[in-house]
């Protein structure tokens, strides 16, 4: 796929690390910011990264969370990227935009706090929130033609679409849990039941 405009991967001198911004429609959430990661085999978002911190308490992202958990959608776990064990649910989302290039379908793994991480939050008198974490790993990197120098931006000039797609040619629909928007409202349209959500 030809993009219309190069995709920038904008490069901080502060970590040393690049990024890619997730524009979302709505305002009411904040964008997804994506760090472009060679080191990673999938694309991944933290259920943090969805739901705005103002609008949802603990009890709501853990009603979310156990509700994915136990879910019938394809699941991997993920270990090194956490430094302990997490659980990923398979996900696409329908033209998402990074740093203004339009993708029809965008794969990731949603991935969801663990049993003991719930239970250390519901008792924490700190209030800890873990910060939203992204990170655009090989899956879809490996489908990028792009140029750049050293310590500067990186510019993606073509992006191979069948290349991504046929890395999930395996995968049957119902497995995929397809969603509208990188956001709290995406989960809760895609059949992420709103009972018992809402406070």
């Amino acid at each position: 796929m030809q993009l219309i405009n190069d995709l920038i991967v904008k490069y901080s001198a502060d970590d040393n690390s690049y990024s890619v911004n997730c524009e979302l429609p709505d305002t009411d959430y904040n964008d997804v910011f994506f760090k472009f990661d060679t080191g990673a085999a999938h694309t991944i978002i933290t259920l943090p990264a969805f739901i705005e911190v103002d609008s949802a308490s603990y009890k709501q992202r853990f009603l979310i969370a156990e509700q994915l958990r136990n879910s019938k959608y394809e699941k991997m776990r993920f270990n090194a990227t956490f430094g302990d064990t997490r659980q990923g649910i398979l996900c696409q989302a329908s033209n998402v935009i990074l740093n203004g290039c339009m993708f029809e379908d965008f794969y990731f793994y949603l991935i969801i706090p663990n049993k003991e991480e719930e239970v250390i939050l519901r008792r924490s008198e700190n209030n800890i929130i873990e910060p939203p974490k992204a990170l655009l790993g090989m899956d879809f990197i490996s489908c990028c033609d792009f140029e750049g120098k050293t310590q500067n931006d990186i510019v993606v000039t073509e992006f191979h679409n069948s290349r991504y797609i046929s890395n999930k040619l395996w995968l049957h629909k119902d497995d995929v849990l397809n969603i509208n928007s990188l956001d709290e409202s995406g989960l809760l349209t895609a059949g992420v039941s709103r009972q018992n959500i809402r406070s």
